[in-house]
C-alpha cells in the first residue's frame, strides 16, 4: 500500500506542480542589496527588487527561444491573480503561441481598429463612389454626409458604432421636420456600413435595426402652378416685380420657364452648350440627371433673352454667374428665392416650372405625353423606349416649345 501511495504523489507532482508561495510569504519578502527571485512553479516567479518592488515575471520557451513575460506588480496583482494569468499564458505557450508576439498584434490590432473611425471609413467609400457617379451626385452626397451625418457619428471608431448611435444621428435630423435629409441620411449610411462589411470592419448593416423607428413620412410633391389663371398671377407679379429682382435673376427665371428644364441644368449652363445658329441647347451627359446628352429646342422668346445674356455675361464661361464669384455660376436656389419674393412661397418652385409645363402643354396645347415627357428628359419606359423618343421627337418637340412660349406671352394680356 505504501509502495502504492508513494508512486501516486510521484504522479501527482509530475502533473501538478508544487505551489511554492503563499500569500503570507509573498507579504513578507524584503528587499535586498541585490534583486533576487522566488518561484512559484511551471515558470511563475516573483522578482524582488533592492526598491521594494514586487513583479511577477513569467519565463518559458518557445521554438527554442527563452522569454520573459511581465504580468504586473504585487499587490495590484496577488498571488491568486497571477496564477490566473499564468495559467492562460502556460496554456498559450503549449499551444505553440507566443504570448508576447500575440499581445503586441492585439494591441496593434486595437489601435489600427481606434483609428478606423467612421469618417475614416466614410471617405474612402466616397473616394470609390466618386468614381461611380456624375460629379454633381457626388458633391451632393458629400455635402449631405459632412453636414449632417459625421458631426455625429466621424469619430465613433467603425467597429464600436451601433444602431442606436445612427438612430440619434437620424432622429436629430427628424426634429428639424426636415424628413427627406433624414431618409437621406439613413441611405447613406446604410451604403457606408455596406461596404465596411465588404471591408471585413462590421458585422452588418446596423440601419436595419432602425427602420420601425423612423417617422414615416410621406412624399409631398414640390408645389407648382398648374392652373391658366395662377400662372397668369405669376407672370403678372413678374411683370410688375415689386420684388426688385436682379435683370439676370429675371432673364434666368424667364428662361427656366420657357425650358423647362431642372434648375440646376438651367445654373449651371454653359455658353459652349448653345447653338444659336440651329436654335437647340446641347446638354452634355455629365450635367444630366439621366446621365444621357438632352437636346432643348429654344423658342424665339429664349433667343431674345440669350442676346440680352451675351450683354451682360458673354465673356463668362456660364450663362449665369454668381455675384459673389464670377467665375462660378449661379445657385440653383435663386430660383425659388425669386420665387418666394415674388409672393409664392409655398405655391410654386423653381422644379415646379416642370409640372406646370408637364400639364398646361397637356390640358392647353393638347400634345402628346411622349412628346412632353420626352422633353422631360425623363427616363423612357421600356426596353426600346429610348432609342426611339431620342430619335423620333425632335421635330415635334420643337414645335411644341415655340408653342409653349407663345402660349405663355398670351398670359401675359
Amino acid at each position: 500500500m505504501g509502495v502504492f501511495l508513494g508512486v501516486l504523489n510521484q504522479f501527482r507532482e509530475r502533473m501538478i506542480p508544487p505551489m511554492q508561495l503563499t500569500d503570507l510569504q509573498c507579504k513578507k519578502l524584503k528587499p535586498k542589496n541585490r534583486e533576487y527571485k522566488k518561484a512559484d512553479g511551471r515558470g511563475l516567479f516573483m522578482l524582488i527588487k533592492p526598491n521594494g518592488s514586487k513583479l511577477w515575471r513569467y519565463k518559458y520557451r518557445i521554438e527554442r527561444k527563452e522569454k520573459l513575460y511581465s504580468i504586473g506588480m504585487y499587490p495590484e496583482y496577488s498571488l491568486a491573480e497571477a496564477r490566473n494569468i499564468h495559467q492562460s499564458l502556460h496554456k498559450m505557450v503549449t499551444e505553440g503561441i507566443d504570448p508576447i508576439a500575440y499581445n503586441k498584434n492585439k494591441k496593434q490590432k486595437e489601435l489600427q481598429e481606434k483609428g478606423q473611425t467612421f469618417s475614416m471609413i466614410t471617405y474612402q467609400w466616397l473616394a470609390k463612389h466618386k468614381q461611380e457617379v456624375k460629379h454633381q451626385t457626388y458633391e451632393t452626397k458629400k455635402s449631405r454626409i459632412e453636414k449632417y451625418i459625421l458631426p455625429s457619428l466621424g469619430n465613433i471608431p467603425i467597429r464600436e458604432l451601433s444602431s442606436q448611435d445612427i438612430l440619434s444621428m437620424i432622429k436629430k435630423i427628424e426634429q428639424r421636420g426636415t424628413f427627406e435629409i433624414s431618409k437621406r441620411a439613413k441611405q447613406h449610411c446604410s451604403q457606408i456600413l455596406r461596404y465596411a462589411l465588404a471591408c471585413g470592419l462590421v458585422e452588418r448593416d446596423y440601419t436595419v435595426d432602425i427602420k420601425d423607428a423612423l417617422v414615416k413620412h410621406k412624399i409631398k410633391h414640390q408645389p407648382a402652378l398648374i392652373k391658366p389663371e395662377d400662372v397668369k398671377d405669376f407672370l403678372d407679379a413678374f411683370q410688375r416685380n415689386d420684388a426688385r429682382l436682379h435683370k439676370q435673376t429675371r432673364l434666368a427665371l424667364e428662361m427656366l420657364m420657357l425650358t423647362f428644364v431642372r434648375p440646376v441644368e438651367m445654373a449651371e449652363a454653359k455658353w459652349e452648350e448653345f447653338n444659336l445658329n440651329e436654335n437647340k441647347w446641347v446638354i452634355p451627359p455629365e450635367r444630366m440627371k439621366m446621365g444621357e446628352e438632352h437636346i432643348v429646342p429654344l423658342s424665339k422668346q429664349a433667343i431674345r433673352i440669350l442676346h440680352e445674356l451675351k450683354e451682360l455675361n458673354g465673356n463668362r464661361e456660364h450663362l449665369f454667374i454668381n455675384q459673389r464669384d464670377p467665375k462660378r455660376p449661379m445657385s440653383r436656389d435663386t430660383f425659388s428665392n425669386a420665387i418666394r419674393l415674388l409672393g409664392f412661397q409655398g405655391r410654386h418652385t423653381g422644379h415646379g416650372f416642370r409640372a406646370m409645363a408637364e400639364t398646361l402643354i397637356q390640358e392647353q396645347l393638347e400634345y402628346d405625353f411622349s412628346v412632353v415627357d420626352r422633353q422631360l428628359a425623363h427616363k423612357p419606359k421600356g426596353s426600346l423606349g429610348a432609342t426611339y423618343n431620342r430619335a423620333q421627337f425632335l421635330e415635334k418637340r420643337t414645335l411644341m416649345m415655340q408653342d409653349w412660349a407663345d402660349y405663355i406671352d398670351r398670359l401675359k394680356f
